[in-house]
């Protein structure tokens, strides 16, 4: 369709955002925020480019696991509230990904690779490139960047543009895989941020860390090994491309650490972290018994439940998580996988009554109630699941798996208005305009001469229409 079209011009644009002019690395002094970088790339056009970046990551591998997303954006969320953005307002893309990566884009969008949790050895160093991605964005890193446009090599952008038309052309995952592997070698060739913007974003990362409580060496901890690791390797993580490290930067990052540590201070680990990796692990395991072989090597009671579970050892997962959540029941993290491990051993009434009874303290937890959506699809009661996934769409409008979710358990029990409603919320969030209408108008047959419902969905036709042709 016609926005298609006009959407990959705007990726054009979202490309020459992110690739810095190749003399950028030279330079050595931080960059004043002064008003010329404001009038390049404004905060509304930054909003804009993460709200185009974002349909397409949406078609992407992201993760759909309920539990590791509320960790990372809990994580996320907690950790902002230190840095010095102006607005929170953060959107969070969580990449199925064993690659070591994550990336700012302007307009507020964090992405994680589930690789960098893999890579990151405890809380505090997973923390440290939390609070470096944030200071990207409060710095401005990517709109200061365009002043420096004027020296791009054109053809760098070839691949980089390329891929952005197979997605905006209804590409999905072959397509996101194709910009994602483009888009670190382009950044990798001209350098995404300076070297200027790195050292700046070190700083500024850095405090952020210790205002919210973390090691201020878990960055060092973390670079140094990774920097022995590969440091005769030529194929760097993607990470490392966009983001270069040298050793003067791990040097300056452990001098300021030791100023802070003149009195000895234990950092203590974080246990929904080091059961987070343990999941990741488990399920990156190529069959169940790698799972099993994985989880015992590290005596880990969660990551066995997992590798149980994944082995159909119902029982023995259920023993293990068992212990795991009697260790530490103040957890929602842990209730929740209880809740799941439950669910999958065909226990899904305890599932539900441990649901239940975190949901008392917790009511309307994003993170239990769609758990207890899948125990009541489980128990055959899918017009209370709608119900509740009818609210959590509500309360997290731009989060494409609930409104997917919601469309699955509607179309269970015949409730198509609800259904293809959801669907059209689905498919608007991808980017997919053209589905999403017509699965309005699907409802729009169903409504008859209900005069109201046909009203709202008359409306949020022209709302879709308004925001595609604003995209163009």
């Amino acid at each position: 369709m016609r926005s298609q079209v006009h959407l990959f011009w705007a990726l054009f644009f979202v490309a020459g955002v992110l690739v810095n002019d190749v003399h950028a690395e030279q330079q050595q002094q931080l960059p004043d925020l002064g008003a010329a970088s404001a009038h390049v790339l404004s905060p509304h056009q930054e909003k804009q480019i993460g709200e185009i970046v974002l349909l397409n990551l949406r078609r992407g591998p992201l993760t759909k696991d309920p539990i590791i997303k509320y960790f990372v954006e809990s994580h996320l969320q907690g950790i902002a509230q230190y840095s010095d953005l102006r607005d929170f307002n953060l959107k969070l893309v969580t990449v199925e990904s064993k690659q070591l990566n994550a990336f700012a884009i302007p307009g507020g969008v964090i992405g994680i690779n589930l690789g960098l949790i893999l890579s990151a050895q405890d809380v505090h160093e997973y923390s440290s490139v939390i609070a470096h991605e944030l200071a990207h964005l409060s710095q401005r890193h990517h709109a200061r960047s365009m002043q420096q446009q004027s020296n791009l090599v054109v053809q760098n952008l070839v691949g980089f543009i390329a891929s952005a038309v197979l997605i905006a052309a209804g590409g999905t995952e072959p397509g996101f895989a194709t910009i994602m592997g483009t888009e670190a070698l382009v950044q990798g060739q001209a350098l995404a941020f300076s070297r200027s913007h790195e050292i700046e974003a070190d700083r500024v990362g850095f405090n952020t860390l210790v205002k919210a409580g973390y090691d201020p060496f878990g960055a060092t901890r973390m670079f140094e090994r990774m920097h022995q690791k590969y440091r005769y390797q030529r194929a760097l993580p993607e990470y490392f491309s966009t983001h270069p490290l040298t050793v003067n930067r791990i040097a300056d990052m452990r001098s300021e650490a030791e100023k802070l540590t003149i009195e000895t201070k234990e950092y203590q680990p974080s246990k929904d972290y080091q059961n987070l990796r343990s999941k990741i692990k488990v399920l990156a395991a190529e069959a169940p018994a790698d799972a099993i072989a994985v989880a015992e090597d590290e005596t880990d009671p969660y990551g066995l439940a997992y590798a149980y579970s994944r082995d159909n050892q119902h029982e023995l997962a259920v023993e293990q998580m068992s212990r795991a959540y009697s260790e530490s029941e103040n957890s929602i993290f842990l209730a929740a996988s209880y809740a799941e491990i439950l669910m999958d051993a065909e226990k899904a009434q305890e599932a539900l009554d441990l649901l239940d009874k975190w949901l008392f303290d917790y009511p309307d937890h994003t993170l239990l109630s769609l758990l207890k959506c899948d125990a009541l699809k489980r128990l055959n009661r899918v017009e209370e699941s709608v119900k509740i996934l009818s609210k959590q769409a509500q309360l997290n409008k731009t989060d494409h798996d609930i409104w997917f979710k919601l469309a699955e358990h509607a179309g269970m029990i015949d409730n198509l208005t609800v259904a293809y409603r959801a669907r059209a919320e689905y498919h608007a969030l991808r980017g997919e305009f053209d589905d999403s209408l017509r699965q309005l108008q699907h409802a729009k047959r169903l409504a008859g001469d209900n005069f109201r419902l046909n009203a709202t969905l008359d409306q949020r036709i022209l709302d879709l229409r308004e925001y595609a042709a604003a995209l163009e």
